[in-house]
């Protein structure tokens, strides 16, 4: 027996629930911690939100597409300003440094780390093209994110912001208990090592953690943040879950290449040991299994075409139909 879902608060009014308790968590942590969170100029991302929160509120039955937009849009944004906080609070717990036991997992295996970083920096086109799939994924999580909703691929829509959700919170969760700065810290690159890189491999996180985890830094500046989660890889997630996002349909291959690009980067790249690779893939695979097993309860409240249909229909050109849903929505 299926029951029928909403598209009020969408992707899901217990998703949003799971937010607020996120956020509740994230308070009183800081709280016992005695860790001061502050957004600086990011509080109007703050307003943003709640705007398009309230725009979702208001045209949830004048025009459910827009709705959906402005809902999942709001979600997004709120679920970053949470997660990222979170992340440094599961730092300044300070539970003891794996970056021994990942090491020696990467020597058990015969992964040589220190010559595959020489050999990208001997290759400085290719450690470009690494650099950049390394930086797409904050402009990947939109861009797939507008794929989905432009197309009304809308159930792939909601299974895209469910996953996004729970590899956030389950990658901080297992952060907290099992921290690690990264392979450059283990393995102390020379500077000729990475004389064609900008950095040395995952360096620009190194001050922040060990400000965090030594408790020389008990705060965090929202516009002055990064992303500090070494193990399990989120880059490694996140690649799984663009090209889970968009299977079966036109765009599965252009996202699928640029994301073999991404998951070769975070060695490179990202200084992240194998172990890390392989604790990514795996939390996103179970998670994605763990969704379908959960989504066969469910049934959307209204039928939508899916992405392959429409990209049949229009050979994936700008004449999509939720454009002319978004004229006629003041005409209702």
């Amino acid at each position: 027996m299926y029951r029928r879902v909403s598209t009020f608060l969408f992707p899901d009014p217990a998703l949003w629930i799971c937010l607020v308790i996120l956020a509740v968590v994230t308070f009183v942590w800081s709280k016992y911690l005695n860790f001061t969170i502050e957004y600086g100029e990011a509080n109007v991302v703050f307003y943003i939100a709640a705007g398009f929160l309230g725009l979702g509120v208001v045209y949830q039955k004048r025009s459910p597409n827009l709705a959906i937009f402005a809902f999942s849009f709001s979600f997004l944004i709120f679920l970053s300003m949470v997660l990222r906080p979170m992340s440094y609070l599961a730092i300044a717990q300070q539970f003891p440094i794996i970056d021994n036991q990942l090491a020696q997992f990467d020597k058990m295996i015969g992964f040589d780390w220190l010559g595959h970083v020489s050999w990208v920096n001997s290759h400085p086109f290719l450690y470009e093209l690494l650099l950049g799939a390394y930086k797409s994924i904050s402009y990947q999580i939109f861009f797939v994110f507008a794929v989905l909703y432009l197309t009304l691929n809308l159930e792939r829509l909601r299974e895209y912001i469910v996953l996004f959700f729970a590899m956030g919170a389950v990658s901080t969760v297992l952060v907290t208990f099992f921290p690690a700065v990264g392979a450059s810290y283990f393995y102390h690159p020379s500077p000729e090592m990475f004389s064609n890189m900008f950095q040395s491999p995952g360096d620009y996180s190194r001050e922040h953690f060990m400000a965090l985890h030594n408790g020389t830094k008990m705060g965090i500046l929202f516009t002055d943040s990064i992303g500090l989660i070494t193990f399990p890889s989120f880059h490694t997630q996140a690649v799984f879950l663009f090209i889970w996002a968009v299977r079966r349909t036109v765009m599965f291959w252009p996202i699928f290449i640029l994301n073999m690009f991404m998951l070769l980067s975070t060695v490179a790249v990202g200084g992240h040991y194998i172990l890390d690779i392989v604790a990514g893939a795996a939390v996103a695979i179970i998670l994605a299994y763990a969704y379908g097993v959960w989504v066969r309860r469910y049934q959307v409240s209204f039928k939508a075409p899916r992405m392959k249909d429409i990209a049949d229909a229009t050979t994936f050109k700008a004449q999509l139909p939720i454009w002319g849903m978004l004229k006629n929505i003041n005409a209702k």
